[in-house]
């Protein structure tokens, strides 16, 4: 044996070789190829931060906490499905008949991909990542798409469509009012219907608004009637509420076709200090004698709300 070879220490000849474990050598290779935690190797990696909540799991992952509260803020328009970005205020307006004209006509040019949920994040490292979410962004917040679409949105949360309608419930309640109050103010100074049309003709001219029906004389007729039977409504009210008492004065007439006819007046305070005497109702009567006109005043009072007990307890 040449004594140019080297011999080892006796004990490391009959020391069993230990194996290097896998594990051992995947560590090794891995801490050869980390990078030093620095500042310019953040760029390099992409993850999730460990402090997203569950329910921010679904946006970016490059997005932290703080950057998701900040563009929802921002951008309230941002949704996220899977991980991709869209826009909440185009998906709801995309069916709108504003829009699909505007589409139609070449006006707009909807996108999409905002539509869909398909918005990622461009670029190689984390930094041109966020820079090409920010872009698209504003790209579209900015796009006539997206702005038309708010205006849709704004206008259906102002309830334009309720607002009109309103406005012309408004105006079609002021054309009948001064209606009434034309018929009333004929019948009040025993002025003939006819001049009703007249008068109508005469507020147009002078530039108020009357609509563009109750304009006849045989409307005026059934206008007065409607307002004579609200206020006699009123009047018994006024009459039975305080409970106070009454008198009933009757006049007999024949009309033109020789029939009987009772003309009834109520004589009361109604929460004055003098009495009034008020017209209550015009009965036809079946006969002229005492048992169809005593029938014929009960059914009169029931019918304008006077009960029979309320009469006989305040009727002198």
């Amino acid at each position: 044996m040449s004594s140019n070879l080297k011999r080892g220490p006796l004990d490391s000849f009959f020391t069993t070789a230990q194996k290097k474990s896998k594990t051992n050598v995947n560590n090794a290779v891995v801490d050869r190829f980390v990078l030093p935690h620095n500042e310019e190797n953040d760029d390099h990696v992409v993850q999730c931060d460990p402090e997203i909540t569950e329910t921010h799991k679904s946006w970016p992952m490059l997005w932290t906490n703080e950057q998701v509260a900040e563009f929802q803020k921002k951008n309230p328009w941002i949704d996220c499905k899977n991980g991709k970005l869209g826009c909440s205020t185009c998906v709801q307006v995309k069916n709108s008949i504003q829009l699909q004209k505007s589409i139609a006509d070449g006006k707009l040019r909807i996108s999409r991909e905002w539509i869909d949920f398909e918005i990622m994040a461009a670029g190689s490292n984390r930094t041109n990542q966020l820079s090409s979410l920010r872009s698209k962004i504003k790209q579209h917040s900015e796009s006539k798409s997206h702005i038309f679409a708010e205006n849709v949105l704004k206008k259906c949360s102002a309830q334009v469509l309720v607002k009109m309608f309103e406005h012309m419930s408004e105006n079609a309640f002021n054309s009948n009012m001064r209606i009434f109050q034309t018929a009333y103010c004929l019948a009040k100074h025993h002025r003939p219907f006819l001049q009703f049309e007249e008068l109508i003709q005469l507020q147009k001219l002078n530039g108020l608004d009357m609509g563009s029906t109750l304009h006849s004389r045989i409307t005026a007729t059934r206008i007065v009637n409607v307002i004579a039977k609200e206020m006699r409504k009123r009047l018994i009210t006024r009459l039975i509420e305080p409970n106070s008492k009454f008198t009933l004065m009757i006049d007999e007439s024949t009309t033109l076709s020789t029939k009987c006819t009772l003309i009834l007046y109520i004589l009361s305070n109604f929460d004055s200090e003098t009495p009034i005497v008020v017209f209550l109702d015009l009965i036809e009567l079946d006969g002229q004698d005492a048992v169809n006109i005593e029938k014929a005043l009960w059914m009169s009072l029931e019918k304008i709300g006077t009960s029979k007990s309320f009469a006989l307890k305040n009727w002198i």
